[in-house]
């Protein structure tokens, strides 16, 4: 699964990229908002929300147990990685909506 020959956010997010962390947040996040909301867009947004915690506790944990004395600057980036995947969750939506285009798509991506 090559991640360059990715058609869009979409692909790359749910085919390529890292597919055993895809398979386990759709498990822990998406599927189980979509059962109970009914929204892709919703289901989609809770697992980049996931995501983001999930990054930003390992970072915060593996910086300070690495380095104890560079607390202020691991505190300084909090946020960064919620921010990373806040746009692209929202860049998802946007490829999903019709609103954005990659050149070189050749089809829609559905999943």
């Amino acid at each position: 699964h090559p991640c360059w020959l990715s058609q869009g956010v979409n692909d790359f997010w749910g085919r390529r990229w890292n597919v055993t962390v895809h398979r386990f947040l759709r498990r822990l996040y998406h599927a189980p908002v979509l059962a109970r909301t009914g929204s892709r867009a919703v289901a989609t947004a809770a697992a980049f929300a996931g995501s983001s915690i999930l990054h930003e506790v390992l970072i915060w944990r593996i910086s300070s147990y690495c380095d104890p004395s560079r607390k202020s600057s691991v505190l300084d980036s909090i946020g960064r990685q919620t921010l990373f995947f806040i746009i692209q969750g929202l860049t998802c939506w946007l490829e999903r909506v019709g609103q954005l285009r990659f050149p070189g798509a050749t089809k829609r991506i559905r999943g």
